[in-house]
């Protein structure tokens, strides 16, 4: 507009600039600076009235391929006013929706750095019990003040997820308050008080607990590290450096450990004990793995093998409530019991004993299902309902204590 309004005024002059041109110049090229002329006069009119000036200017473009190719000596091309227009709306519509999408992507690169900046949440943790490891699933905090961060990061840690795969990490019989009594926050050190419940869990569970725990607390920004200090006295110092070395978050998620497995003898008349050192455990199936390792070497020198080999182990669960260990076997497990009652005895205490001496905690008792259904009562062998204690009087050479006085 403001080139027009300059030039517009001096129309005289490129009246007479025109007209040298004429003589001086060819035709056709005097012709060309006439149509940058009208170009200028084109522009300021769409400037003000695009509406109106839309025509024109397909006019102009008209006349202009016209006279270009004809002084090419070329037949210019013939444009319906119609299919101009169509065109012209089309080229109009994409430019349009190319500009409404970039800046769309702008707005919402803006709204996204923003929200950044803003957002205050936690991941928490939680086991994927179909991966066998620990997973976490955001809460934002956003819409609460620095204070009742803590509060409401702990209310989401014993809450359950949202995915279906994941489990909360606190035992179900038990609420947070029974594992740790009190949390103290001091320069970045977040301090947990735990109970004897906490220091009676089965090993597996504690360290899933105090990974999923420790993950969880030092995604806050004002906490660096959490020490779980245990009625015992003993402190346990964990950070996310320390848990992302152990083997519940590493890739493999395993460890070694030695184990000691009760076989009955071959003679038939009691359990004998075997270590097995340097065992390469999957966290995830330590039980499991335990009573594996027990049917897989029933051929073992001295050993009578009284578990079937292919007797499979389905599942194996810890129940804090019931005091015991629940190992259910495959089918196969029942011609252990083809034998006599004494044999079948030994059988079921060489589990007993393997279990009850290799887990520690709570549990108390092992109790024994067949696909999934508990084992009716088997004469002379036990009281299947009530669960199997640890018989020391099963072992190959015990003495009573009566006798050896």
């Amino acid at each position: 507009m403001f080139l027009y309004e300059t030039i517009v005024p001096f129309e005289n002059i490129f009246s007479k600039i025109f007209k040298t041109s004429l003589r001086k110049l060819h035709y056709r090229n005097a012709r060309l600076i006439g149509i940058c002329h009208k170009l200028i006069k084109v522009c300021y009119t769409f400037w003000n009235e695009p509406r109106r000036s839309a025509v024109k200017t397909l006019k102009f473009l008209s006349n202009f391929l016209q006279k270009v190719c004809g002084g090419l000596g070329a037949e210019p091309p013939r444009f319906k006013r119609k299919e101009i227009i169509v065109k012209i709306k089309t080229i109009i519509l994409i430019s349009t929706a190319v500009i409404t999408v970039l800046v769309g992507i702008i707005i919402f690169v803006i709204y996204e750095r923003h929200s950044d900046e803003n957002d205050v949440g936690v991941d928490v943790y939680f086991f994927d019990s179909v991966g066998g490891y620990l997973a976490s699933e955001f809460r934002d905090l956003s819409h609460l003040n620095a204070r009742e961060h803590v509060e409401a990061t702990l209310r989401y840690f014993v809450s359950e997820p949202t995915n279906s795969k994941l489990t909360c990490v606190v035992p179900a019989d038990a609420e947070l308050v029974e594992l740790i009594t009190e949390i103290l926050i001091e320069n970045g050190v977040l301090t947990a008080i735990t109970s004897d419940y906490y220091l009676n869990m089965p090993p597996i569970d504690e360290v899933l607990f105090r990974s999923a725990f420790t993950l969880t607390m030092v995604g806050l920004p004002y906490i660096d590290s959490v020490v779980f200090v245990l009625t015992d006295g003993e402190e346990r110092f964990e950070s996310a450096e320390t848990i992302a070395n152990n083997p519940l978050i590493s890739p493999t998620r395993r460890t070694v450990e030695d184990f000691t497995l009760f076989f009955v003898d071959e003679s038939g008349e009691g359990l004998v004990t075997r270590l097995f050192e340097s065992v390469d455990v999957n966290l995830h199936r330590r039980e499991q793995q335990i009573l594996e390792l027990l049917i897989g070497n029933q051929n073992v020198p001295g050993v009578l093998p009284l578990i079937p080999a292919d007797t499979r182990v389905l599942d194996v669960r810890i129940e804090l409530d019931a005091g015991g260990i629940y190992v259910d076997f495959s089918s196969e497990f029942y011609r252990g019991f083809s034998g006599n009652t004494a044999q079948a005895r030994l059988m079921l205490q060489s589990v007993t004993h393997t279990m009850l001496e290799n887990i520690s905690g709570t549990p108390r008792r092992v109790f024994f299902l067949i696909d999934s259904v508990r084992l009716e009562e088997y004469h002379g062998v036990g009281d299947f309902d009530l669960g199997f204690t640890i018989d020391e009087t099963v072992m190959l050479g015990y003495v009573a204590e009566e006798d050896a006085e």
